[in-house]
């Protein structure tokens, strides 16, 4: 999946994540006598003073009484606490602290005037999964350097106008988890972070979007609204963020769009690089649907369980697209040719899309398509040739298809890394199939390697309980050297028929390989039409012993049969002849 990156807030996540927790013992000596553990009442506390990332887990800390010695400090982490205030003026003197983090804790409020709020080197505050309801006006007005702001998973309920106010530098703002909608939303919350470029909202309580919740925030370029409530994906809800580059609408309750206003000139959404629309209430999509999307790369449609039309121009004017997903859109129709043409596509996901019947104008012109999922379908037939446009294939899964016939004819597999079968296949059929010897072992291994037969998600060919034909008709095989993943797993036991018509450049001592009881055991019958002349008299010779088993069956040209063919074609021709 191709995802905007947020690169810009990677270098304060890495800081969170690589920091030597120092564990503090809940023993403590009550220092000022109130009953409190207090941080500079810990066992170790003179050993955290030298420390300049600092963890410290206690359920028993209940004050932050002290903290102000860790003056060595860059960063402080406090999880699972009892603390419930950060109204006091015990964050004085941390003048090199840039990273706070209070998780799992009892506050309840935030408010202006703590000593927290006005550390001038800090750039990352977390205070998360606690128990936050309000935020104060000004609360944060001191912290002008502050780059990334994260409370997930509070109660927070209502913001106000200055809620964020003096946040200047504030690039990253995360109130995921909470309580709040609309109705309890300031609409002028965010209006002093003129730098903000990623806003996450998700998993709260919003009906609908104001679009004034983004005036002035015009860096603003990823915008989370994930599992909300809302019922239309109106695009002049963003009309104030010319730059917007990611939206996440995912686990709502849309089914229809507004497009833009004739009279919106701020925002034609030409820099939308990645939307998620994933398991919302969609029932179909029109052509229309992404007019003002042009330049949209990555389409998320997953789990739309009431989606069962796409117009089939829907994204033939998506010159950039990249990725499209609709996994679970399982009363989906899909037009063929829907998907024609998307030259720059490289990911498709159709894994339980009700897809029945793939034909030769199903993937049409897609020379850049990487990753194709078809896993968990009904499919009643493929169409002979219908992958021969798949040049740059990488991953192709048929897992759980409820498929009797593969037919990759004409496909080209030199760029296969991983394959997934489907399970249910009696019959393989891989005519004129392009591939190498790596190709190869992906198609029949899963993956490239005997390493990844212990891999449950990597089953290839060799895998397929139920296989019994494999038709290897008009190969080259110059560049495969070594058929013995072929001769493994399941194939081993269950192969029966082996159809190799028309081959070349196949060594023959591969060839006598598969006659071998060892590696094929179950084989009884071989086709080799059209390529028995071209083989060695000593081949030939033990080919024909393997025949002469009662229970094998060698198919070739019978010599009877080509001098009688050629005796019928000379008389005809005769007669012809006296005729005229």
């Amino acid at each position: 999946m191709h995802r905007l990156s947020r690169t810009s807030v990677m270098p304060i996540i890495a800081a969170l994540s690589i920091l030597s927790p120092i564990s503090a013992t809940t023993t403590f000596t009550d220092l000022d006598g109130d009953n409190l553990l207090d941080i500079n009442e810990l066992d170790n506390f003179n050993a955290l003073k030298a420390l300049q990332e600092i963890k410290i887990k206690n359920t028993a800390l209940q004050d932050t009484t002290g903290i102000n010695q860790l003056q060595n400090a860059t960063s402080i982490e406090i999880h699972d606490s009892q603390i419930a205030s950060l109204d006091n003026d015990d964050f004085y003197d941390l003048n090199k602290l840039q990273v706070f983090r209070l998780s799992n804790s009892n506050i309840t409020s935030l408010k202006s005037g703590s000593s927290l709020f006005s550390l001038s080197n800090l750039y990352s505050l977390v205070i998360d999964s606690s128990n936050i309801t309000t935020i104060e006006a000004n609360t944060f007005d001191g912290l002008a350097t502050l780059s990334y702001l994260n409370l997930y998973g509070n109660k927070i309920n209502r913001t106000y106008a200055h809620s964020f106010q003096g946040l200047s530098n504030l690039s990253y703002l995360s109130l995921v988890d909470n309580q709040l909608s609309e109705n309890t939303f300031a609409v002028d919350t965010l209006y002093p972070l003129a730098s903000l470029f990623f806003l996450e909202l998700g998993n709260n309580n919003f009906t609908t979007i104001n679009a004034d919740y983004f005036q002035g925030l015009t860096n603003l370029t990823s915008i989370d609204f994930s599992v909300n409530k809302l019922s239309i994906f109106d695009l002049n809800s963003f009309i104030f963020t010319p730059n917007l580059k990611y939206l996440d609408l995912a686990y709502n309750d849309i089914s229809s769009i507004k497009h833009l206003s004739a009279t919106s000139s701020i925002n034609t959404f030409d820099n939308l690089k990645f939307l998620s629309l994933v398991a919302n209430k969609l029932t179909s999509i029109d052509a229309s649907f992404f007019q003002n999307m042009k330049n949209i790369e990555d389409v998320h449609l997953a789990f739309n369980y009431d989606l069962t039309t796409i117009a089939e121009d829907t994204f033939k004017d998506l010159k950039k697209i990249k990725t499209i997903t609709l996994t679970n859109c399982n009363k989906l129709n899909l037009i063929d040719g829907t998907f024609n043409n998307l030259t720059t596509l490289e990911e498709l996901d159709l894994s339980d899309t009700n897809t029945t019947h793939i034909t030769t104008n199903t993937f049409k012109n897609l020379p850049n398509l990487e990753t194709l999922r078809l896993g968990s379908n009904n499919i009643q037939s493929i169409e002979s040739g219908a992958f021969k446009d798949l040049t740059a294939i990488k991953y192709l899964s048929f897992m759980d298809a409820n498929l009797d016939i593969l037919d990759l004819t004409d496909a080209s597999l030199r760029n296969l890394e991983e394959f997934r079968e489907p399970d249910q296949i009696h019959t393989a059929i891989l005519t004129r199939l392009d591939i190498d010897q790596d190709s190869f072992d992906v198609l029949m291994l899963g993956a490239g390697s005997y390493a990844d037969l212990n891999h449950p998600t990597n089953t290839g060919l060799a895998d397929a309980a139920n296989l019994t034909t494999l038709i290897l008709n008009q190969i080259n095989f110059a560049d495969i050297t070594d058929l013995s993943s072929l001769t493994s797993n399941a194939l081993q036991d269950n192969l029966t028929t082996l159809s190799m018509q028309y081959i070349t450049n196949l060594d023959e001592s591969l060839l006598l390989s598969l006659i071998d009881a060892n590696n094929l055991a179950a084989l009884n019958t071989l086709n080799l039409t059209g390529s028995w002349s071209a083989l060695s008299t000593d081949t030939q010779n033990q080919l024909m012993s393997w025949d002469a088993v009662a229970t094998n069956t060698l198919i070739i040209p019978e010599p009877a049969a080509a001098s009688l063919f050629l005796l019928l074609s000379l008389t005809a021709l005769s007669y012809r002849s006296r005729s005229n």
